[in-house]
């Protein structure tokens, strides 16, 4: 069998909802009133307070005067360092300073040791520490510093540098003398913590720089004490005197030498022009005065030899005369020329004499230089040792000039942008906006008792009890197995698994004991429910005893036995079901696929559509050896029965059944219908449900 249609995804709809509202409006009703005359109570008793608003500024401005000087950096304005500002705002030590300049120790405000009633202050009625130390414990300064943070708050502005310092208090004025007292405390704490480190590090430096002038003199004593015990003594350039003679004589040396090559090459060219008989080609000789006066007679006497050759002969007096004289003049040439070369052979004895000193007189100075730079090694330690000393001597004394200016100049990182103004309206409590919102907060908190209630089966409605007429005559004679509340709602059948707590669940449970108790020998497995007039709740019990009965582990057939209205896979959410019982009937389709499935439990279902002539298919052989082999087959087979006082199928499906549930609206259906109803059933094993 094929099934169409859709199943409802949602187990609680809005027609659950509106079942719930209208079957337990006054229990929402009463709990609406006592949310909203509590309410009422609370905003009675509850006392104004003000809130007075300051608003601060961390200032990025930065003073240039001492920019370069301070002793403490300057604020940042990042999210932590806000964060920070606003915990010493709101720290213990801010809060004494302001109790203490504004007197509040005695102000029962705070004080509730004063008030003579711990819980003065309505907000101490938030903060349960304080309800166990009501009795005295902290009474003293730190419940009134706990008491004042309690109306201080401290809130950020945006993205940006500022903070908004909050404090209410029953006065207006009160409200906002304190607020800007916190201001003033938190601006005057900067300045103080700046005044305090400068001043600390005045007096660090101070001493800092009195030690330092000691290790400097300290440190250049050392270093001329040095220089006296070594005897580095220095030329006007930083120069030592002994570096300062062994350059000169390093200079004279080289001069020296020079001469003394200069002497010797002379001399030796002198020694060989003479050797060689060209003596006369001696440049030194050549520039003597009387080498020259000599040349010019000897030149006079080679004319007058040469005359006299020409005019007297070879061996003329006069002629022989003259070339004696020439002669003699060679001879004196020769002699100035040999002295001339002994005195060239002096110069240069003298040259060496003279650099051989100096040699030794550069030797003598480049001993006492090499003693010197060995001592100049640990005198420059000494020298560098009291130049960094020097150093930092200068650069504390700077620092200390710096730090002695900033103290005349002190200016705190925030400033006041708005003091707190007197409140002209009171910040609490709204009492119209408070009052407004109890409407429909106790509406809902009475909406979610009747859901609790619903989920928890609580007997909030009338226990329906079937009390006929005594003025009819009645012949009423079967039990009334159960009482069921809601069973004529939509989809009630889906309470088994969506409110298993509620009373229509828990009365199918007690139902579902009651058939699995063997009766008369033998428990019930053909179970067939009627109604005497038409019932909505039939399909619902039905579907809803078939879940309960699958629940607990039976094979659970539900059957469609009402054929003019075909109801119970509507109950279940099928909207179309072709063929199922009657294809089954006709042999049109195999039984095992006649069955849907129940989309919330294992119950398997043959479902029908409506007929116009339903007695001919109750009343067939085929129906008796199908409800026959379902019997054999199943744990318990539910058939949804007509009403019976409709026809006479109700009391055909009687005769096939091992018991009869007859469902009764106790409040509408009158005895005699039920009684018509049971004889109708003939003398089949009946039960009534009473349903409302």
């Amino acid at each position: 069998m094929s099934a169409t249609g859709t199943i409802s995804d949602a187990p609680f709809g809005m027609a659950d909802l509106v079942r719930v509202i209208r079957a337990r409006r006054g229990l929402i009703l009463r709990w609406a009133l006592a949310v909203i005359g509590l309410t009422v109570i609370v905003l009675a008793v509850w006392p104004t307070s003000y809130m007075a608003s300051a608003v601060v500024m961390l200032d990025e401005r930065r003073n240039n005067v001492t920019a370069q000087s301070q002793v403490l950096s300057d604020l940042p304005t990042d999210a932590a360092s806000l964060q920070n500002q606003i915990q010493i705002l709101t720290s213990r030590d801010l809060a004494a300073e302001v109790i203490g300049k504004e007197k509040l120790y005695g102000d029962p405000e705070f004080n509730a040791a004063l008030s003579g009633n711990p819980f003065a202050n309505w907000d101490d009625l938030l903060h349960p520490s304080k309800w166990f130390a009501a009795g005295g414990a902290e009474t003293g300064r730190d419940a009134i510093i706990d008491s004042v943070l309690r109306h201080l708050k401290v809130d950020e502005q945006g993205l940006s540098t500022t903070f908004t310092v909050n404090f209410s208090s029953r006065d207006a004025q009160k409200s906002a003398r304190i607020a800007n007292a916190f201001v003033q405390a938190y601006v005057a704490d900067q300045l103080r913590t700046k005044y305090e480190a400068a001043q600390k590090t005045t007096q660090w430096l101070t001493n800092r720089v009195a030690q330092l002038a000691k290790q400097v003199q300290s440190a250049e004593a050392a270093v001329q004490d040095y220089k006296a015990k070594h005897d580095l003594n220095e030329g006007a350039e930083g120069v030592s005197l002994a570096d300062q003679q062994m350059a000169a004589v390093n200079g004279q040396l080289v001069a020296a030498r020079a001469d003394l090559a200069q002497k010797e090459a002379v001399a030796a060219r002198v020694k060989a022009l003479v050797d060689s008989g060209h003596a006369a080609d001696v440049s030194q000789a050549v520039d003597s005065p009387v080498i020259v006066a000599l040349r010019g007679q000897e030149a006079t006497l080679i004319q007058q030899e040469s005359d006299l050759t020409a005019r007297y002969g070879p061996k003329h007096p006069k002629l022989l005369a003259v070339q004696q004289q020439r002669r003699d003049l060679e001879t004196k040439i020769a002699q100035e020329v040999d002295r001339i070369a002994g005195s060239l052979a002096n110069d240069v004895a003298v040259a060496k004499a003279n650099a051989a000193s100096l040699e030794a007189s550069l030797n003598g100075a480049e001993k006492i230089a090499g003693t010197q730079n060995e001592a100049k090694v640990e005198l420059k330690a000494l020298e560098s040792n009291a130049a960094s000393t020097r150093d930092m001597y200068e650069s504390f004394v700077t620092r200390l000039r710096e730090t002695q200016d900033q103290e005349a100049i002190q200016l705190p990182d925030a400033r006041v942008l708005s003091p707190a103004p007197v409140p002209i309206y009171p910040s609490s409590p709204k009492r119209l906006l408070i009052f407004a919102a109890s409407i429909p907060a106790g509406l809902l908190i009475g909406l979610l008792m009747a859901l609790m209630a619903e989920r928890m089966g609580w007997q909030t409605q009338r226990v329906y009890r079937y009390a006929p007429q005594r003025a009819q005559p009645t012949r009423i004679r079967a039990p009334v197995l159960a009482q069921m509340q809601d069973a004529s709602a939509p989809r009630a059948a889906d309470y088994v698994y969506d409110w298993p707590n509620s009373a229509f669940a828990q009365s199918l449970n007690g139902l579902m004991q009651r058939l699995a108790t063997p009766q008369r020998g033998a428990r019930p497995r053909i179970v067939g429910i009627t109604c005497a007039t038409q019932e909505p709740a039939k399909d619902n019990i039905a579907m809803g005893l078939a879940r309960v009965a699958s629940r607990a582990g039976w094979r659970v057939v539900a059957m469609d036995g009402d054929l003019y209205r075909a109801n119970l896979g509507r109950a279940v959410g099928y909207d179309r079901v072709n063929g199922g019982l009657l294809d089954a009937l006709a042999r049109k389709t195999p039984l095992s696929r006649s069955f849907v499935k129940d989309p919330r439990s294992n119950v398997l279902m043959l479902c029908a559509h409506p007929v116009s002539n339903a007695a001919p298919v109750a009343s067939s052989p085929q129906m008796a050896q199908l409800l026959s082999h379902l019997r054999q087959s199943c744990d318990l087979v539910i058939v949804d029965c007509p009403p019976a006082l409709s026809g006479s199928d109700a009391r055909v499906f009687a005769k096939m059944a091992d018991m009869m549930l007859v469902v009764v609206d106790g409040n509408r259906t009158p005895a005699s219908a039920v009684d018509a109803a049971l004889d109708a059933l003939g003398h089949a094993q009946t039960g009534l449900i009473l349903a409302g």
